[in-house]
């Protein structure tokens, strides 16, 4: 949704590669994710903020911290298999 809200170019390139590396994520909840799951949702929380006020800046910095956010959860899923 972030995607087709936003205007900037730049943050829609963004979103649209951290929409591609969340729909490929591991889809599997557990305990042991459970807490990455949360700050990823914190900080999609956040993301959605600062694209709404068009902050080009943050929305990059916030998304470059969800990319590693997400590999982390992903590789807690496989530590957990």
């Amino acid at each position: 949704n972030l995607v087709n809200e936003n205007k900037n170019e730049s943050i829609s390139a963004m979103l649209g590669e951290l929409s591609e590396k969340f729909r490929y994520s591991d889809p599997v909840s557990s305990s042991a994710t459970a807490q990455s799951e949360t700050k990823i949702d914190i900080m999609f929380g956040e993301l959605e903020a600062a694209v709404s006020c068009g902050d080009e800046t943050k929305s990059k910095v916030i998304c470059e911290k969800l990319n590693a956010a997400i590999d982390s959860r992903n590789n807690i899923c496989k530590l957990n298999k």
